[in-house]
């Protein structure tokens, strides 16, 4: 169960009645909440196989166009630098 805290004057954080949507501060969680967000992480079944096909297409895609945005980057450089001489 998440909590939610608020700091004092002097720092220390006191937890509050609010709810964890309505907290101003910051929401503190039980070692059963992390627990349960890593086994979601290691869970295959956590994404739905079409969320997995968009981030298999984006790990390939990204460095492609980034490698095609260095090289556009290197030619008009090097032509920019070739008028100069």
């Amino acid at each position: 169960m998440a909590l939610c805290a608020v700091p004092d004057a002097t720092g220390a954080l006191i937890v509050t009645q609010a709810t964890v949507e309505n907290c101003t501060g910051f929401i503190l969680l039980e070692s059963a909440d992390s627990m349960h967000f890593i086994n979601q992480l290691f869970d295959p079944n956590f994404l739905t196989e079409a969320e997995y096909t968009v981030l298999f297409q984006l790990g390939v895609t990204m460095p492609v166009m980034a490698y095609l945005v260095a090289w556009g980057f290197q030619v008009v450089i090097n032509s920019l630098s070739e008028k100069d001489k």
